[in-house]
């Protein structure tokens, strides 16, 4: 990992400023890729979905989506069968409910 950053926006300015959402997303990736030599760029929240294929083209490194590798990953849990557990070892039921 050669760095994290934060884009310094609520979720609420994300959402309401597209704009300049990607315009943040941009500057902060091209810092990690100048100064901290990234060589991928992985976008932190599911409000930064639908930036990574222009981030990518604008700074020629791998840019991540974090939605779409989350669904990739899911799909693969499930198509190698993994199921979560049935047995609730840690799933105790408390006393004083």
């Amino acid at each position: 990992m050669a760095s994290v950053r934060a884009l310094d926006l609520t979720v609420t300015e994300t959402e309401a400023n597209p704009e300049l959402t990607k315009a943040r997303i941009l500057q902060v990736a091209r810092k990690a890729v100048e100064e901290d030599g990234a060589e991928v760029i992985v976008l932190g929240c599911a409000g930064m979905t639908g930036y990574a294929n222009d981030v990518q083209q604008q700074l020629g490194v791998v840019v991540l989506d974090p939605t779409t590798v989350t669904l990739k990953v899911c799909e693969g849990l499930i198509d190698v069968g993994l199921r979560h557990c049935k047995r609730a070892l840690y799933a105790k039921v408390s006393s004083d409910a």
